[in-house]
């Protein structure tokens, strides 16, 4: 079962798509392309035993922030952030 939840950090609003239990993976999509894209590995992944995250990129989906990225700074600070959400 797919959850999506809405992870916070400052004005940063982060959409992200979890599944599974066990050991966790993220999966990051490239610029411009959202989280739907790994739906089918993402499934895979699940049924083989993984807790899979998946982050919308600011802009897309729920995400949101302003300004969008400035840097990869940015961009690793959201990642960080969806894994301690996450435990």
């Amino acid at each position: 079962m797919i959850e999506s939840k809405i992870v916070t950090r400052g004005d940063v609003q982060l959409e992200v798509l979890a599944q599974g239990s066990g050991p966790t993976m993220v999966l990051l999509p490239s610029l411009g392309r959202g989280a739907e894209d790994f739906e089918p590995i993402a499934s895979v992944l699940e049924q083989e035993g993984y807790r899979v995250l998946r982050p919308q990129p600011r802009g897309i989906g729920l995400s949101s922030a302003t300004p969008a990225y400035s840097d990869l700074h940015d961009c690793s600070n959201d990642i960080a952030t969806v894994i301690e959400a996450d435990g």
